[in-house]
């Protein structure tokens, strides 16, 4: 077996944080194979070259509409002309150890490419969580843990997201039409927990108020005695934190947060987002960050190129709407606008 086969057996997770988003391509098999797209032979023509101009992104969601206007214009894939008749089938699989080796010894692959793939990938499906939250009405933020079982392991990803398949199926039964939708995030001691959002449904007689049980905390490396202990719990926005009943989660804990008005509702959003964002460069080949329900609402979003003139009037004609934030960066500026 070839050196670079033998590195790849080594593989259970990539670390992504070395490659700069600029780099992802979707292109074909000899451009993501060399560092350098732009060194392709066939790069003017290739069929899965981003090659439209664009400046300008609308997203509307449920309650709001997002207008990004960029400083500078980027590169878009041709839909029109793109060919669809592509290789999409999985390249990698994990073996029996849950090492990351080729499904085809014989065909020609890179770590390269395989990192491109992650990033892309891991783009979209953060763009589309987010779309899925800020598009459908939330009425509960949730935070589930899982306890110490011989029976499961909550620092095994196949275990953890097993759990969450069952408390799913359970909330599904007990209430039809209910939408939700997860991320995992990691303890600071290894294990894992979801937080998440529900909607559709009335879960209040099931919670009860959560009591801050937590006699001392460590501060700065000290021990401190916590005036709040044996007080009802609430988050550090003062918000009541509950506990659901133990008849539809009894593999660890559940608490859930009331949320209270959309701007409520973006904080949290942007949290989980942020997190995934930021906080996880190391991903798995062919593995969810999140999970849903598949009764969501979806955004719409729209991308475009204007001119400086129609740049201009554009941005004339939203300070005449309600106009609710307006966000600034090195790279574009955002206006929220009330629908």
């Amino acid at each position: 077996m070839s050196e670079k086969k033998e590195n790849f057996e080594e593989l259970t997770e990539i670390d992504i944080s070395s490659l700069k988003t600029k780099m992802t391509r979707e292109l074909c098999n000899y451009c993501l194979n060399v560092k350098t797209q732009f060194t392709c032979p066939n790069y003017l023509t290739c069929p899965y070259q981003k090659q439209c101009k664009a400046n300008v992104v609308v997203n509307e969601y449920l309650h709001t509409k997002e207008i990004l206007i960029f400083k500078d214009a980027f590169w878009q894939r041709d839909t029109m002309g793109l060919n669809t008749n592509v290789d999409r089938t999985r390249k990698w699989m994990y073996d029996n150890n849950g090492i990351l080796i080729q499904k085809n010894e014989e065909e020609e692959l890179s770590i390269f490419k395989l990192k491109n793939v992650l990033i892309d990938s891991r783009k979209r499906s953060i763009q589309n969580m987010y779309g899925y939250i800020r598009s459908n009405t939330w009425k509960y933020f949730l935070t589930l843990t899982i306890e110490k079982s011989s029976n499961y392991d909550k620092y095994n990803d196949e275990d953890v997201e097993y759990i969450w398949k069952l408390f799913r199926q359970k909330m599904q039964y007990r209430f039809k039409n209910i939408k939700m939708i997860a991320v995992t995030e990691l303890h600071k001691k290894g294990g894992i927990h979801f937080h998440g959002f529900i909607g559709n449904c009335n879960l209040d007689k099931y919670l009860t108020v959560a009591i801050n049980s937590a006699e001392f905390y460590v501060r700065k490396g000290e021990k401190v005695e916590n005036k709040y202990y044996m007080q009802p719990l609430k988050t550090n926005f003062g918000d009541q934190v509950y506990n659901l009943d133990t008849t539809i989660y009894d593999k660890g804990f559940v608490t859930i947060v009331k949320i209270t008005g959309e701007e409520n509702e973006l904080k949290l959003a942007n949290y989980v987002s942020k997190y995934l964002s930021k906080d996880r460069a190391k991903v798995k080949y062919n593995k969810k960050i999140y999970w849903r329900t598949y009764n969501l609402d979806f955004y719409n979003r729209e991308v475009s190129f204007l001119n400086e003139e129609e740049k201009t009037q554009i941005v004339s004609e939203i300070s005449l709407l309600n106009c609710i934030r307006i966000k600034e960066s090195k790279k574009f500026v955002c206006y929220t606008i009330k629908k």
